[in-house]
């Protein structure tokens, strides 16, 4: 309630409109938080088994899609939160198989 939509509409078509729900502010809120979601399985999958590789594998891919995405319109926490993330992933010697 009180969210703005973009709306299109072809000239002289008028009554013939779009809301173009992915470009409202509701919409893209709502893009980031389902690209979240793999992100937060694979990360509670790795809190499972930490060291399951493929778990690390899957959770540092998610990662990288996820700020691939969105590292300029995500909220500056989530993606400094997730870069250190990736970082601690990469450096800290999880590959060891």
């Amino acid at each position: 309630m009180g969210e703005r939509f973009v709306v299109k509409y072809i000239p002289g078509f008028e009554r013939n409109i779009a809301i173009m729900r992915d470009e409202s502010a509701f919409g893209q809120r709502h893009i980031l938080q389902q690209d979240r979601g793999p992100v937060d399985r694979a990360a509670a999958q790795l809190s499972a088994s930490p060291n399951n590789a493929d778990f690390q594998q899957e959770y540092r891919e998610a990662l990288k899609g996820f700020l691939a995405r969105h590292e300029k319109t995500a909220p500056a926490a989530l993606v400094s939160r997730y870069k250190s993330e990736l970082h601690r992933l990469e450096n800290v010697g999880v590959d060891r198989q």
